[in-house]
């Protein structure tokens, strides 16, 4: 069996890896191929954004640089824990620049939603 190799782009709370995963058919390995910093920036409505399109280029670059040093990845997954999200219209063009999950946007509103919602089910 020819060698299987898969990216994977781990993110985290302030950065993201990029992992490859080596398949001989007996053994899987993995070596980090690099990282990258999460970029957040305060704009002027006064809310921390997350930088996705800085992100998502420096990812691509990442990935040229494992491409042009031999590997050939059979796949690329994105894992996320979720907690920044950006809205999509019907053609997938991002309508705006994500909230970055660390914003104060809702701390006003917080207590009135514990009223309505019991903090087990959050």
């Amino acid at each position: 069996m020819a060698k299987l190799v898969a990216l994977a782009a781990d993110t985290g709370k302030s950065s993201c890896r990029l992992v490859s995963g080596h398949f001989d058919g007996r053994r899987l390995s993995m070596r980090e191929e690099g990282r990258l910093e999460l970029y957040q920036s305060y704009l002027p409505d006064g809310w921390l954004y997350l930088d996705v399109v800085n992100i998502f280029a420096q990812l691509k670059l990442l990935i040229a640089r494992c491409t042009a040093a031999g590997l050939r990845p059979a796949s690329i997954g994105v894992d996320t824990w979720g907690g920044d999200y950006g809205l999509l219209d019907q053609y997938g063009t991002l309508l705006g620049l994500p909230l970055f999950y660390k914003n104060t946007r809702f701390t006003d509103y917080f207590p009135q939603f514990l009223e309505q919602v019991d903090m087990q089910e959050v």
